[in-house]
């Protein structure tokens, strides 16, 4: 079972600015009924009083009491809103800004602390538009520039906020909000030294500034010094103890130092302020396995996701206490839910391999670690999951070489060593496990060589004592061998006795300072203790012996691959490469290297390598196969996995990428023979289900891919992708309703663009427009880029396609107005009864100040489609913008009237309040 510690440190996975979201989250206060004062003025003045003095709450009573005397009070409303901006509550600072400057209120800062709430509730753009046309003309104050640069920090756009900030500076030295945002900037780049400079030059200028404090606390967790970062929160919350951003980090800092009954007072503070806030109950379940009581922690888990069903931490942590207690299919639930969410998440990968292989789902674990191996690169852990797996599904030689090849990662590993001896008996081949340590005999003379594999063998054997007192004899007969007392070093290491261990390799250097065999072994003795630079000392003085020693290289390459240095990495490969030339290892490595990381021309001038030296290796043959089919070499890839599928007629990891060649040159008869072929010898091969079924809707064999997508369900019952195969087969039946209803399963799982799509495309050809238009649109609001980019290259085939035209019109909007009105208007002389056209080229329109022009078609698009709350929400924003407030709030009236829930109805409740 997972630790408490290290289940904290795993479930800590969103960016740090996540955290300050939470203070978005509703508070609920109890107001205290009016006291006897009779004036609002008297109210007012109380509630100054208690703001002074940081009391929030009584404040807010004070002002509410204030405001119900006098409704139309422009700095109560004022005054309210800066409470609730402290607060974190943008929407309902937003209503009380407006509604102060609708009563003539002109504080200077009226206008700041309308583009704070904005900030707090995530309208980045808005603030951008709200500031551009002092940008573009009159010279903007540096609070304002400090605003913008928060708002494009929100829109991920690094470079334009630094900009800003940088521009703020200029205009005020001390401005503590730019120095903060080029902070965060800096931190995001993982600039500690920089991010510590700003933070520093805006203590000196504020030192009670409590976003400065807590920037300051991120800091210092980012630099694993959990003590500091405790100091640094626990000032700011005691400055503002409703800042739940502040109590949070205190909390984190303290779990990060195992204070665990520390961390429960602030903990109360914010259900105080927050009562039955989840993040709560997600920080209990934390605490509840520090003291191992799995139940609490899985009480408040349950809590978090009734209150917040996708959050990802809580479905990650809620997955391992569940494998802990060996509930498999129920971890293996909440692990498909986080994956939904943060499929490229390795721990989570690696977790739901580990559910795979002991729910005996072995080829869907070998799909699992293969693909975390394209993208992370080849590790003993991983190899030693994968050779489970295929061991467990059969294939015993494919685990053999896995166990080897994770065995020549990490030579030291114990547990690899007793794997691999222990597949190699299960094939009755225990005199390969009696050969298999290398104890640097090419170095041992001729002489010794009988006692040195007796040695080795008994280490192999885990007989520690008897491979001591062998090598102990080795070295009283013949003292004067440095490799004896190499030797004696090795067998005192693997019997964990390592300070023994490191006089004899010390003293086998004293005898032969070129040794290279005792400084390695040394090396990683220090490698394994964490001593990582006399490691690199001993690594450094084996390659000024032997500047191509391979193994070397090989564990220097290893070093780089951890730090995140891929470039020194590979260059350190490169050298054991060419300074070895009948080294296939690191070939192999390069090779995957690089098609993990997509570097074709790489790829295909090293894979070669590695077939020519291991001609006889399958697996090799099958990388060489499967490099020149990335480099779009299909002809020659189906010359080398034919010739491998003679030798190997059987083998379905040939037989599936041979069907893949095929199928991509055209020869899809050939591929689904093929296929046919892996489904008969291996019946629940994931990937060649999915492929034969592609082919058998694509030949009109819908019987055929109707029976394999029942069987793959079975398999998957949960799979995005096999729902979504199922919805494909609907289509081309015609069964929309259960086209829809797979397509709709799929997406919910997996919302990618593919799934949007198809799902858009069944309500589409179903007769139900409008739906589709909803589901898509709010694809696009959620992923604009990727969607901008895809409707691009429609159009470049298909330059008329209405879809791709009115979607790309719509996610121009706030980006080039005038380039969308162009696509609008394109698609509406193509579809002009399209009342979703309408509704886009109408609202563009609005938009652009043509208000009358954009109402006649928002009209228009509302009389074909009565029943889109979007629509109507559009028609009386254009309203309000002309005036008309009492239409507006009729069309408002009938949307909001129910609970129904609509993309923009957020934006329509802010709107009703606004004009009520």
């Amino acid at each position: 079972m997972h630790t408490a510690k290290s289940i904290f440190k795993i479930s800590f996975i969103s960016h740090w600015r996540i955290v300050r979201l939470v203070v978005g989250l509703t508070l609920l206060f109890l107001i205290a009924s009016c006291n006897t004062r009779s004036t609002s003025e008297q109210h007012l003045e109380t509630a100054r009083g208690y703001i002074a003095e940081n009391k929030l709450n009584a404040a807010i009573i004070e002002l509410k009491n204030a405001l119900q005397k006098d409704p139309d009070q422009p700095e109560g409303r004022w005054l309210l809103g800066n409470v609730y901006l402290q607060y974190g509550r943008g929407a309902a600072a937003e209503r009380e800004y407006a509604i102060a400057r609708d009563l003539g209120y002109t504080e200077n800062k009226l206008a700041q602390g309308v583009l704070r709430s904005y900030l707090l509730q995530n309208k980045y753009q808005e603030v951008i538009d709200h500031t551009a046309t002092s940008a573009e003309g009159k010279t903007l104050s540096a609070d304002i520039l400090g605003l913008r640069g928060e708002a494009f920090e929100g829109l991920n756009l690094p470079q334009k906020a630094e900009s800003s900030f940088k521009q703020a500076l200029a205009m005020d030295s001390d401005s503590i909000n730019a120095r903060l945002g080029l902070a965060r900037i800096a931190l995001d780049n993982n600039n500690h030294e920089e991010a510590r400079k700003l933070i520093t030059e805006a203590e000196d200028i504020a030192p009670n500034e409590v976003d400065m404090l807590i920037l300051k606390g991120e800091l210092a967790l980012r630099e694993n010094n959990p003590e500091a970062a405790e100091q640094s929160y626990a000032q700011a919350a005691a400055i503002a103890y409703y800042n739940i951003t502040a109590q949070f980090g205190l909390v984190r800092a303290l779990l990060a130092q195992n204070k665990y009954d520390a961390a429960i007072e602030p903990l109360k503070r914010v259900n105080t302020l927050s009562p039955n806030h989840p993040m709560v109950s997600y920080f209990q379940a934390i605490l509840a396995l520090r003291n191992n009581d799995v139940e609490s922690a899985r009480t408040h888990l349950q809590r978090v996701l009734k209150a917040l069903p996708n959050h990802a931490e809580s479905q990650l942590l809620m997955a391992q206490l569940l494998y802990s207690k060996g509930q498999l299919e129920q971890s293996q639930d909440f692990l498909k839910a986080f994956l939904g969410q943060h499929s490229d998440y390795i721990q989570a990968r690696k977790l739901m391999a580990a559910v795979q292989i002991r729910l005996k789902e072995s080829e869907a674990a070998i799909d699992t670690i293969k693909s975390i191996i394209t993208s992370e690169g080849e590790s003993p852990q991983l190899l030693t999951m994968l050779a489970r797996a295929n061991i467990e599904s059969g294939a015993v030689n494919t685990g053999i070489k896995l166990l080897e090849r994770a065995l020549e990662m990490a030579p030291d590993n114990p547990q690899l060593r007793n794997l691999l001896a222990s597949a190699y008996l299960n094939q009755d081949s225990a005199d390969q496990a009696g050969s298999m340590l290398e104890v640097a005999i090419s170095e041992t003379p001729d002489i010794l060589q009988s006692k040195v594999l007796v040695v080795a063998t008994h280490i192999r054997n885990d007989e520690h004592q008897a491979a001591v007192t062998t090598a102990n004899d080795l070295t009283n007969i013949n003292p004067d061998s440095a490799m004896a007392h190499n030797l004696l070093g090795v067998a005192y290491n693997r019997s964990g006795n390592t300070k023994l261990a490191r006089e004899q390799f010390e003293h086998a250097l004293k005898l032969d300072t070129e040794l290279i065999s005792a400084l390695y072994n040394l090396a990683q003795m220090e490698k394994v203790q964490g001593n990582i630079e006399m490691a690199e000392k001993h690594y450094q003085e084996i390659l000024n012996i032997n500047a191509n020693h391979l193994q070397t290289l090989l564990q220097i390459a290893r070093l780089e691959v951890e730090r995140g240095n891929n470039d020194k990495m590979i260059e350190f490969l490169e050298q054991a490469r060419a300074g070895n030339p009948d080294a296939i290892r690191p070939r192999v490595i390069l090779s995957r290297y690089y098609m993990a990381i997509g570097n074709k021309g790489k790829l295909i001038e090293v894979a070669p390598e590695s077939a020519k030296l291991a001609p006889e290796d399958d697996d090799v043959g099958l990388l060489l196969g499967q490099a020149q089919h990335l480099n779009g070499r299909s002809n020659e890839a189906l010359k080398t996995l034919t010739a491998l599928q003679k030798k190997l007629p059987d083998s379905t990891d040939i037989l599936y990428e041979l069907a893949r060649v095929q199928s991509d040159l055209g020869n899809f008869d050939a591929a689904s023979n093929n296929l046919d072929k892996v489904i008969s010898l291996m019946p629940e091969h994931i990937g060649a289900l999915r492929m034969r079924i592609d082919l058998a809707i694509r030949n009109n064999e819908l019987s055929l891919a109707d029976r394999y997508a029942n069987k793959l369900k079975k398999l998957q019952p949960d799979s995005s992708a096999t729902a979504t195969l199922r919805g494909d087969i609907h289509l081309s039946e015609n069964r929309f309703d259960e086209a829809i209803a797979a397509y709709e399963e799929a997406y919910q799982v997996d919302r990618s663009f593919t799934n949007a799509s198809k799902l858009t495309r069944a309500y589409q050809v179903s007769g139900n427009p409008n739906k589709a238009m909803t589901v898509l649109e709010q694809w696009l609001a959620e992923h604009p880029e990727t969607a901008i980019k895809h409707y691009e290259n429609v159009l470049e085939k298909e330059p008329n396609d209405t879809v791709a035209l009115n979607n790309l019109a719509w996610l121009h909007i706030e980006k080039d107005i005038s380039h969308a009105h162009e696509l609008a208007e394109k698609a509406y002389n193509l579809v002009p009864e399209n009342s979703g056209v309408i509704d886009t080229l109408g609202w563009i329109l609005v938009k652009q100040g043509k208000h009358e022009q954009g109402i006649e078609l928002l009209r228009k698009a509302l009389e074909l489609s009565p029943d889109s709350p979007d629509m109507r929400y559009h028609l009386a924003y254009a309203l309000v913008a002309t005036g008309d407030e009492q239409r507006a709030r009729n069309e408002l009236d009938m949307i909001l009237a129910s609970d129904n829930v609509f993309l923009e109805r957020t934006k329509a409740e802010d709107l009703y309040v606004t004009i009520k």
